[in-house]
Protein backbone atom coordinates (compact mmCIF):
# COMPACT_ATOMS: atom_id res chain seq x y z
CA UNK A 1 0.00 0.00 0.00
CA UNK A 2 1.66 3.44 -0.94
CA UNK A 3 1.62 6.11 1.84
CA UNK A 4 3.60 8.66 0.07
CA UNK A 5 2.30 11.64 -1.73
CA UNK A 6 4.40 13.25 -4.31
CA UNK A 7 3.55 17.08 -4.76
CA UNK A 8 4.14 18.79 -8.01
CA UNK A 9 5.52 21.84 -8.31
CA UNK A 10 6.28 22.62 -4.80
CA UNK A 11 7.94 26.00 -3.93
CA UNK A 12 11.43 25.44 -1.99
CA UNK A 13 11.83 28.87 -0.68
CA UNK A 14 11.09 27.82 2.80
CA UNK A 15 12.89 24.48 2.77
CA UNK A 16 16.50 26.04 2.64
CA UNK A 17 17.85 28.97 4.85
CA UNK A 18 19.16 30.77 1.52
CA UNK A 19 15.47 31.10 0.80
CA UNK A 20 15.75 30.79 -2.99
CA UNK A 21 12.21 31.11 -5.33
CA UNK A 22 12.94 27.60 -6.66
CA UNK A 23 10.13 25.13 -7.47
CA UNK A 24 10.68 21.27 -7.25
CA UNK A 25 9.10 19.67 -10.38
CA UNK A 26 8.63 16.43 -7.46
CA UNK A 27 8.67 16.66 -3.98
CA UNK A 28 8.00 14.19 -1.13
CA UNK A 29 8.30 13.85 2.66
CA UNK A 30 9.13 10.42 4.18
CA UNK A 31 8.53 9.54 7.65
CA UNK A 32 9.54 5.94 8.15
CA UNK A 33 12.20 3.59 6.54
CA UNK A 34 9.46 2.30 4.28
CA UNK A 35 8.67 5.50 3.17
CA UNK A 36 12.18 5.70 1.34
CA UNK A 37 11.88 2.81 0.34
CA UNK A 38 8.38 3.63 -1.95
CA UNK A 39 10.45 6.61 -2.68
CA UNK A 40 13.28 4.72 -3.88
CA UNK A 41 11.14 2.89 -6.12
CA UNK A 42 8.91 5.86 -7.38
CA UNK A 43 12.51 7.04 -8.35
CA UNK A 44 13.61 4.46 -10.02
CA UNK A 45 9.98 4.44 -12.27
CA UNK A 46 9.75 8.10 -13.03
CA UNK A 47 13.58 7.61 -13.49
CA UNK A 48 14.33 10.59 -11.30
CA UNK A 49 17.57 11.44 -9.28
CA UNK A 50 16.72 11.79 -5.70
CA UNK A 51 18.05 14.83 -3.02
CA UNK A 52 17.37 14.32 0.32
CA UNK A 53 16.66 18.03 2.22
CA UNK A 54 17.06 17.83 5.21
CA UNK A 55 17.19 21.33 7.64
CA UNK A 56 18.00 22.87 4.65
CA UNK A 57 21.33 25.31 6.14
CA UNK A 58 23.56 23.89 3.57
CA UNK A 59 21.96 23.96 0.38
CA UNK A 60 21.26 26.38 -2.29
CA UNK A 61 18.79 25.34 -5.07
CA UNK A 62 18.82 26.75 -8.62
CA UNK A 63 15.98 26.58 -11.06
CA UNK A 64 17.48 23.13 -12.80
CA UNK A 65 15.45 21.12 -11.02
CA UNK A 66 13.42 19.24 -13.59
CA UNK A 67 14.59 15.46 -13.68
CA UNK A 68 14.22 15.81 -9.83
CA UNK A 69 13.06 14.30 -6.91
CA UNK A 70 12.88 16.30 -3.53
CA UNK A 71 12.74 14.03 -0.44
CA UNK A 72 12.24 15.70 2.96
CA UNK A 73 13.97 13.74 5.52
CA UNK A 74 11.17 13.76 8.63
CA UNK A 75 12.07 10.15 10.15
CA UNK A 76 12.33 11.08 14.34
CA UNK A 77 12.77 10.18 17.67
CA UNK A 78 15.06 9.93 20.30
CA UNK A 79 16.00 6.15 21.87
CA UNK A 80 18.33 5.29 24.61
CA UNK A 81 19.28 1.85 22.84
CA UNK A 82 22.06 1.44 26.44
CA UNK A 83 23.06 2.68 29.14
CA UNK A 84 20.10 4.39 30.87
CA UNK A 85 21.13 3.30 34.60
CA UNK A 86 23.17 6.30 35.92
CA UNK A 87 26.12 4.25 37.21
CA UNK A 88 26.94 3.45 33.35
CA UNK A 89 30.21 4.86 31.70
CA UNK A 90 28.59 5.47 28.47
CA UNK A 91 24.78 6.04 27.17
CA UNK A 92 23.78 4.68 23.66
CA UNK A 93 21.54 6.88 21.69
CA UNK A 94 19.49 6.30 18.47
CA UNK A 95 18.47 9.18 16.69
CA UNK A 96 15.95 9.69 13.59
CA UNK A 97 17.53 11.70 10.90
CA UNK A 98 15.17 14.36 10.77
CA UNK A 99 15.57 15.23 13.90
CA UNK A 100 16.91 18.61 14.91
CA UNK A 101 20.85 18.48 15.43
CA UNK A 102 20.94 21.41 18.26
CA UNK A 103 17.41 19.56 19.43
CA UNK A 104 19.57 16.76 20.10
CA UNK A 105 22.50 18.38 21.64
CA UNK A 106 20.29 20.34 23.71
CA UNK A 107 18.77 17.20 24.56
CA UNK A 108 22.30 16.20 25.23
CA UNK A 109 23.34 18.24 27.57
CA UNK A 110 20.10 18.72 29.92
CA UNK A 111 20.55 14.76 30.08
CA UNK A 112 24.18 15.36 31.01
CA UNK A 113 25.44 13.19 28.42
CA UNK A 114 28.71 14.40 27.11
CA UNK A 115 30.54 14.73 23.79
CA UNK A 116 28.57 16.82 21.49
CA UNK A 117 28.65 19.79 23.40
CA UNK A 118 31.09 21.99 21.42
CA UNK A 119 28.90 21.28 18.35
CA UNK A 120 25.82 22.89 19.80
CA UNK A 121 24.07 25.54 17.54
CA UNK A 122 24.96 24.35 14.08
CA UNK A 123 21.70 24.70 11.80
CA UNK A 124 20.36 21.50 10.46
CA UNK A 125 19.23 18.07 10.75
CA UNK A 126 20.62 14.81 12.61
CA UNK A 127 20.47 13.50 9.09
CA UNK A 128 22.64 16.13 7.66
CA UNK A 129 25.38 15.83 10.18
CA UNK A 130 27.19 12.72 9.02
CA UNK A 131 27.48 13.72 5.38
CA UNK A 132 29.60 16.64 6.76
CA UNK A 133 31.08 15.35 9.61
CA UNK A 134 30.02 18.41 11.43
CA UNK A 135 32.72 20.10 13.48
CA UNK A 136 33.36 23.22 15.49
CA UNK A 137 35.85 24.39 18.77
CA UNK A 138 37.98 21.68 18.48
CA UNK A 139 35.23 18.69 18.59
CA UNK A 140 33.93 16.76 15.12
CA UNK A 141 30.85 14.28 15.29
CA UNK A 142 33.24 11.75 13.85
CA UNK A 143 34.65 11.34 17.70
CA UNK A 144 30.62 10.75 19.28
CA UNK A 145 29.16 8.96 16.32
CA UNK A 146 29.47 4.69 16.40
CA UNK A 147 27.19 4.13 13.46
CA UNK A 148 24.96 5.39 10.72
CA UNK A 149 21.82 3.52 9.62
CA UNK A 150 20.65 4.35 5.89
CA UNK A 151 19.27 2.92 2.42
CA UNK A 152 21.22 2.14 -0.70
CA UNK A 153 18.99 3.39 -3.22
CA UNK A 154 20.95 1.47 -6.00
CA UNK A 155 20.53 -1.74 -4.50
CA UNK A 156 17.49 -1.24 -1.64
CA UNK A 157 19.58 -2.80 0.99
CA UNK A 158 19.54 -1.64 4.95
CA UNK A 159 22.81 -1.09 5.68
CA UNK A 160 24.62 -0.30 9.27
CA UNK A 161 27.95 1.74 8.95
CA UNK A 162 29.87 1.42 11.39
CA UNK A 163 31.97 4.42 12.28
CA UNK A 164 34.99 2.98 10.50
CA UNK A 165 33.71 2.43 7.61
CA UNK A 166 32.25 6.12 6.91
CA UNK A 167 35.21 7.55 5.97
CA UNK A 168 35.24 10.31 8.39
CA UNK A 169 37.45 13.22 7.00
CA UNK A 170 37.48 17.24 7.75
CA UNK A 171 33.90 17.66 6.26
CA UNK A 172 33.61 14.64 4.55
CA UNK A 173 32.68 11.42 4.88
CA UNK A 174 30.94 8.07 2.49
CA UNK A 175 27.93 9.94 2.70
CA UNK A 176 28.83 13.22 0.91
CA UNK A 177 30.59 10.88 -2.03
CA UNK A 178 28.28 8.38 -2.45
CA UNK A 179 24.85 9.85 -3.31
CA UNK A 180 22.99 6.76 -3.09
CA UNK A 181 22.69 6.59 0.46
CA UNK A 182 20.00 8.18 2.03
CA UNK A 183 20.70 8.09 5.84
CA UNK A 184 17.54 7.17 8.30
CA UNK A 185 19.31 6.83 11.66
CA UNK A 186 22.16 7.96 13.76
CA UNK A 187 23.56 6.06 16.74
CA UNK A 188 26.29 7.45 19.20
CA UNK A 189 28.52 6.70 22.18
CA UNK A 190 28.25 9.65 25.08
CA UNK A 191 29.80 10.13 28.24
CA UNK A 192 27.30 9.76 30.72
CA UNK A 193 28.72 12.63 33.16
CA UNK A 194 26.17 12.20 36.10
CA UNK A 195 28.62 9.87 37.32
CA UNK A 196 30.91 12.06 37.95
CA UNK A 197 28.76 14.96 39.03
CA UNK A 198 29.87 16.78 42.35
CA UNK A 199 27.34 18.64 44.45
CA UNK A 200 27.45 21.97 42.42
CA UNK A 201 27.13 19.76 39.16
CA UNK A 202 30.72 20.36 38.30
CA UNK A 203 33.00 17.15 36.65
CA UNK A 204 34.73 15.61 39.62
CA UNK A 205 38.47 15.93 39.28
CA UNK A 206 38.54 12.27 39.03
CA UNK A 207 36.20 11.81 35.85
CA UNK A 208 37.75 10.40 33.50
CA UNK A 209 35.18 13.14 30.89
CA UNK A 210 37.09 16.33 29.83
CA UNK A 211 35.17 19.16 27.81
CA UNK A 212 37.58 20.72 24.99
CA UNK A 213 37.96 23.64 25.68
CA UNK A 214 41.49 24.43 23.97
CA UNK A 215 39.80 26.26 21.03
CA UNK A 216 39.66 29.75 20.84
CA UNK A 217 37.38 31.39 23.06
CA UNK A 218 36.13 28.26 25.18
CA UNK A 219 39.87 28.39 26.40
CA UNK A 220 39.09 31.68 28.84
CA UNK A 221 36.28 29.69 30.60
CA UNK A 222 36.59 28.87 34.50
CA UNK A 223 37.71 25.81 33.90
CA UNK A 224 36.85 25.35 38.02
CA UNK A 225 33.81 25.84 37.98
CA UNK A 226 32.60 24.01 34.36
CA UNK A 227 29.85 21.48 33.57
CA UNK A 228 28.16 20.87 30.18
CA UNK A 229 25.31 23.68 30.31
CA UNK A 230 27.87 26.29 30.51
CA UNK A 231 30.16 24.91 27.94
CA UNK A 232 27.05 25.16 25.83
CA UNK A 233 25.71 28.43 26.68
CA UNK A 234 29.30 29.73 26.19
CA UNK A 235 29.34 28.45 22.25
CA UNK A 236 25.68 29.24 21.86
CA UNK A 237 27.13 32.85 22.46
CA UNK A 238 30.10 32.46 20.71
CA UNK A 239 28.20 31.73 17.38
CA UNK A 240 25.62 34.05 18.22
CA UNK A 241 27.75 36.89 18.18
CA UNK A 242 30.05 35.74 15.06
CA UNK A 243 27.64 34.55 12.72
CA UNK A 244 24.38 35.95 11.27
CA UNK A 245 20.24 34.43 12.61
CA UNK A 246 19.53 32.54 9.59
CA UNK A 247 16.18 33.38 10.59
CA UNK A 248 16.57 36.82 9.92
CA UNK A 249 19.48 37.25 7.03
CA UNK A 250 19.41 34.87 4.16
CA UNK A 251 22.85 32.80 4.52
CA UNK A 252 23.81 29.15 4.30
CA UNK A 253 26.71 29.86 7.29
CA UNK A 254 30.38 28.81 6.20
CA UNK A 255 30.09 28.73 2.51
CA UNK A 256 33.60 28.18 1.63
CA UNK A 257 35.70 25.49 3.28
CA UNK A 258 39.18 25.69 4.69
CA UNK A 259 41.76 24.59 2.32
CA UNK A 260 43.74 21.69 2.98
CA UNK A 261 47.73 22.05 1.20
CA UNK A 262 51.30 20.57 1.89
CA UNK A 263 53.38 22.30 4.38
CA UNK A 264 56.05 23.15 1.36
CA UNK A 265 53.56 24.75 -0.40
CA UNK A 266 51.81 26.85 2.95
CA UNK A 267 55.43 28.01 2.99
CA UNK A 268 55.63 29.55 -0.21
CA UNK A 269 52.55 30.90 0.47
CA UNK A 270 53.32 32.67 3.65
CA UNK A 271 56.29 33.86 2.07
CA UNK A 272 54.64 35.50 -1.28
CA UNK A 273 51.89 37.16 1.14
CA UNK A 274 54.85 38.42 3.38
CA UNK A 275 56.49 39.84 0.57
CA UNK A 276 53.49 41.64 -1.99
CA UNK A 277 50.78 41.88 0.05
CA UNK A 278 52.47 42.54 3.81
CA UNK A 279 50.58 39.67 5.49
CA UNK A 280 53.02 39.13 7.98
CA UNK A 281 51.74 35.75 9.48
CA UNK A 282 49.29 33.43 7.58
CA UNK A 283 47.85 30.97 10.49
CA UNK A 284 47.49 27.22 9.74
CA UNK A 285 46.49 24.40 11.92
CA UNK A 286 48.10 21.07 11.88
CA UNK A 287 46.17 18.23 9.78
CA UNK A 288 48.00 15.48 9.34
CA UNK A 289 51.83 15.71 9.71
CA UNK A 290 52.34 16.67 5.92
CA UNK A 291 49.43 18.81 5.17
CA UNK A 292 48.18 21.99 6.81
CA UNK A 293 44.57 23.90 7.07
CA UNK A 294 44.60 27.31 6.26
CA UNK A 295 41.41 29.58 7.15
CA UNK A 296 39.54 30.86 4.61
CA UNK A 297 38.05 33.24 6.12
CA UNK A 298 41.19 34.70 6.65
CA UNK A 299 42.43 34.75 3.20
CA UNK A 300 38.69 36.01 2.01
CA UNK A 301 39.15 38.76 4.35
CA UNK A 302 42.78 39.59 3.78
CA UNK A 303 43.01 39.14 -0.02
CA UNK A 304 39.28 39.91 -1.83
CA UNK A 305 38.37 43.68 -2.26
CA UNK A 306 35.35 43.23 -2.60
CA UNK A 307 33.25 42.97 0.28
CA UNK A 308 29.91 42.61 -1.38
CA UNK A 309 28.70 42.30 -4.83
CA UNK A 310 28.06 45.59 -7.01
CA UNK A 311 24.20 46.46 -5.93
CA UNK A 312 25.55 45.37 -2.50
CA UNK A 313 22.96 42.46 -1.99
CA UNK A 314 25.45 39.53 -1.61
CA UNK A 315 27.58 40.91 1.09
CA UNK A 316 30.30 38.85 3.82
CA UNK A 317 28.75 38.89 7.03
CA UNK A 318 31.13 41.42 8.83
CA UNK A 319 32.14 39.53 11.65
CA UNK A 320 32.95 36.27 9.62
CA UNK A 321 33.86 36.81 6.17
CA UNK A 322 33.41 32.93 5.52
CA UNK A 323 29.71 33.81 5.54
CA UNK A 324 28.06 34.72 2.57
CA UNK A 325 24.93 36.51 2.91
CA UNK A 326 21.89 38.15 0.79
CA UNK A 327 19.89 40.42 1.10
CA UNK A 328 15.85 40.03 0.73
CA UNK A 329 16.35 41.53 -2.80
CA UNK A 330 19.33 38.92 -3.86
CA UNK A 331 18.48 37.00 -7.22
CA UNK A 332 20.09 33.34 -7.00
CA UNK A 333 22.68 34.83 -10.24
CA UNK A 334 23.37 37.28 -8.11
CA UNK A 335 24.83 34.90 -5.02
CA UNK A 336 26.13 32.50 -7.75
CA UNK A 337 28.01 35.32 -9.15
CA UNK A 338 29.67 36.81 -6.60
CA UNK A 339 30.72 33.35 -4.70
CA UNK A 340 32.41 32.91 -7.82
CA UNK A 341 34.15 35.93 -7.88
CA UNK A 342 35.31 34.88 -4.42
CA UNK A 343 36.67 31.79 -5.65
CA UNK A 344 38.12 33.36 -8.92
CA UNK A 345 40.31 35.92 -6.53
CA UNK A 346 41.18 33.40 -4.10
CA UNK A 347 42.76 31.24 -6.61
CA UNK A 348 44.31 34.50 -9.37
CA UNK A 349 46.51 34.97 -5.83
CA UNK A 350 46.93 31.97 -3.89
CA UNK A 351 46.63 29.62 -6.93
CA UNK A 352 43.97 27.56 -4.30
CA UNK A 353 40.87 26.36 -5.13
CA UNK A 354 38.41 27.50 -2.49
CA UNK A 355 35.52 24.50 -2.47
CA UNK A 356 31.81 25.20 -1.65
CA UNK A 357 31.17 23.44 1.40
CA UNK A 358 27.20 24.47 0.50
CA UNK A 359 25.90 21.83 -1.81
CA UNK A 360 24.45 23.44 -5.43
CA UNK A 361 21.31 21.59 -6.44
CA UNK A 362 20.28 22.50 -10.02
CA UNK A 363 23.21 25.29 -10.28
CA UNK A 364 25.17 24.85 -13.37
CA UNK A 365 28.63 26.08 -12.14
Amino acid sequence: MTTIKVVKDYNLVDCSTFRTDTIARNYVEVQTEEDVMEVIEYAKQNDLRIHVLSGGSNTIFGGNLEGYLIVKNNIMGIQITDGESTDSESVEVRVGAGENWDGFVSWCCEGWLGGLENLSYIPGSVGAAPVQNIGAYGVELSSAITSVECIDTKSGDKLIIARGDCKFEYRSSIFKTNKSLIITYANFKLHNLKRNLKMNHVLDNNSSYKFKLSYGELAKLNTDAIDIMKVREAVISIRSAKLPDWHKVRNAGSFFNNPIIAIEDYKMLSDKLASQYKISELPCYSYNGTSVKVPAGFLIDKLVNKKQSPDGSVYLWPSQNLVICASPSAELHDIVNYYNYIISEIERITGIVLIPEVNMIGIKQ
